[in-house]
Parts: C-alpha cells; structure tokens; sequence
C-alpha cells in the first residue's frame, strides 16, 4: 500500500528488502527482532482504500498488519498480557482490533484451485495503538 504513504525501505531477517510505511517502522522492526514474521501492513487502512467510500470511513485511522496465523495467534497472546487486552475483547467496542482470516474464492496454494482459507491472518487495529503494541512485544 505504499502508493499512499511515505515509507522507508528495510532489509528483512530473511536479507530482501521491502517498503515499509513510515509508521510502522519501529512496530516491524520490533516484530522481526522479536521472531515474527510478516506478509503485508499499511498504517492507515482508511486512506488507502480513499476510492472506496464506505470501507474508507469504516478503516480511517486502522493498521492492517498481515502475518502467518501461528505468528497472529503469538503476537494476540502478547497483546493479550498487556493493556491492549481491552481493545481486543469485543470487536464493536471503540477502538476494537478485528482479526480475520481471508478466503481466497480461487487459491493458488491447492493444486485444485478450490476456494481456501488463507495461511495467513489479517489484523486490524488503530495506529494510535502502535506504541502499546511495540511495548507488548518488546515485553515479552
């Protein structure tokens, strides 16, 4: 997503280089250094999607961080042993995260082609929470 915000190029724990949305730098940098490993981020969803209206206002503000699932369910139990357990317990509550995992309706990862849940999770949570986040894995 970086057509939309300004990043900074990192070299991943693996020795590629990828595009990070400026920020996020510390919160990936803190994930890498802590094991994780990531797929995709953005650090505001809602401005991101600005030609689609109504996703826009409903993720204005949001993160997506998009991860293996064993690497999200490890990265929710720390979140979970921090203060951040508040936002994450009801997805309705203000400032709530959401966790989903996609489907793809056609998957390139079957040799059939048939519709699959992904290996991978997307997480949502608003960029005002990046620091507690960084805190919870730095704890850890």
């Amino acid at each position: 997503m970086s057509d939309r915000h300004p990043t900074k190029r990192l070299r991943e724990p693996g020795g590629s280089r990828a595009d990070i949305d400026i920020m996020l730098v510390p919160l990936i940098k803190a994930l890498w250094a802590a094991g994780y490993d990531t797929i995709g981020s953005c650090q505001d969803l809602g401005e991101s999607l600005r030609r689609h209206e109504r996703q826009s206002a409903y993720w204005k503000g949001y993160v997506l961080l998009e991860m293996p699932v064993a690497d999200t369910l490890r990265l929710l139990n720390a979140a979970a042993d921090s203060p951040l357990i508040d936002r994450m317990m009801h997805w309705a509550a203000p400032g709530a995260w959401e966790v989903g995992l996609p489907i793809m309706p056609v998957s390139p990862f079957n040799d059939d082609g048939d519709a699959e849940v992904t290996p991978w999770a997307q997480i949502h949570f608003p960029n005002d929470q990046i620091d507690d986040l960084i805190k919870a894995i730095t704890a850890g």
